[in-house]
């Protein structure tokens, strides 16, 4: 049977729950913001870049063209070197451009942009070659050639220029549209994911606090200001029964208070019974202890009597061994009187059987 799961590994794994949620919807939420910065880098980078070179090639085009009409119709020497350059210029720009939108498109360029280049390449490279001839007729003098030159093929051609460069530029700005489209279309479809993780999140941690707090609750038994002033109650003597605790779910620390209470109430029943004995006991003790002491002052007292006797017994004693001795020397003197008369009668019977003798014989 497997051990039911500790509060500490509850909260570790709905913590832990609750950080993989955040932690995927950072994750989610990085992403799209990835997928939006790459869009916004590929959008600012790559389409408004594009639309601006396009936008770029049809000012130097138009830069050139007025250069060199400027250049033809120039009266003085100094007019026409100001045009030159201004055409120099110009000329420049445009290659530094179109060699710019040659790199970009050879990269990552669709089809068409790759089409619509090719053929602004192709009408630049028949424009170039009529301008720079207008311009050098034009710094010869040969203004009525120049003139007629441009008329009948820079115009042409710089229109059909144009023409491929605001065909290269509508499809560019179509590009960066279609761009905006799809990064609003991402957009929408990340915050779709998101505020579904969000409300996948939001029931996961309503549905994990919820348990978290019901597991905690009925581990508890009741709220923990409430367990401190039931406990203090207890530490202060008080061990009247817990409220909640005969219906705190069994294990809680509720319960365990009230079962607490009433062991301690029993301990002290116990004490109080065992005290009272233990007061009885004492009395009883304390009763034979004052009888034990009369009985032992009066055999002390009789002791006492014995002693006085004895003594006075000892008297008696020492006074009749005095008689005694005095007696015996009494005897003595007695018997040694007696003895002295028993002379004394002997020598009187000698002398009575002396005279009677005498006096048979006188008869």
């Amino acid at each position: 049977m497997s051990k039911p799961l500790t509060l500490r590994t509850k909260l570790m794994a709905a913590f832990g729950a609750m950080l993989a949620l955040m932690l995927l919807m950072a994750a989610l939420a990085w992403r799209n913001a990835d997928a939006a910065h790459g869009g916004f880098a590929h959008f600012v980078k790559d389409d408004t870049r594009r639309m601006a070179l396009a936008n770029d090639v049809l000012d130097a085009a138009n830069a050139r063209a007025i250069g060199a009409r400027n250049l033809v119709l120039a009266a003085s020497p100094a007019d026409r070197d100001t045009e030159v350059r201004a055409v120099d210029a110009a000329q420049q720009k445009l290659d530094k451009t179109l060699a710019e939108l040659q790199r970009m498109v050879a990269g990552d360029g669709t089809a068409d942009e790759k089409r619509l280049l090719d053929a602004m390449l192709s009408v630049e490279a028949g424009y170039v070659t009529v301008a720079k001839d207008i311009v050098a007729k034009a710094r010869a003098g040969q203004r009525d050639e120049a003139i007629t030159r441009m008329n009948a093929e820079c115009k042409p051609k710089l229109a059909a220029l144009l023409a491929a460069a605001n065909a290269f530029l509508e499809d560019a700005m179509k590009v960066a549209h279609a761009s905006v489209d799809a990064a609003e279309k991402d957009f929408q479809a990340n915050t779709r994911m998101l505020l579904a993780a969000l409300a996948v999140a939001a029931v996961a941690a309503t549905v994990m606090g919820v348990w978290i707090t019901r597991d905690i609750m009925g581990a508890l038994g009741a709220e923990p200001q409430a367990l401190g002033d039931a406990a203090l109650r207890v530490a202060q003597g008080d061990l009247s029964p817990v409220r909640g605790g005969a219906s705190a779910r069994p294990g809680s620390v509720l319960a365990s208070l009230g079962r607490m209470q009433q062991a301690l109430a029993q301990v002290v029943g116990s004490v109080r019974n065992t005290s009272d004995s233990i007061a009885t006991g004492s009395a009883q003790i304390a009763t034979g202890n004052a009888d034990l002491s009369q009985r032992t002052e009066e055999q002390a007292s009789s002791l006492q009597l014995t002693a006085s006797t004895m003594e006075e017994l000892t008297t008696i004693v020492r006074q009749n061994a005095d008689t005694a001795q005095q007696a015996n020397q009494l005897a003595s003197a007695a018997t040694l009187a007696a003895e002295e008369g028993g002379e004394v009668v002997g020598r009187v019977v000698a002398t009575m059987d002396g005279i009677a003798q005498a006096s048979r014989k006188i008869a």
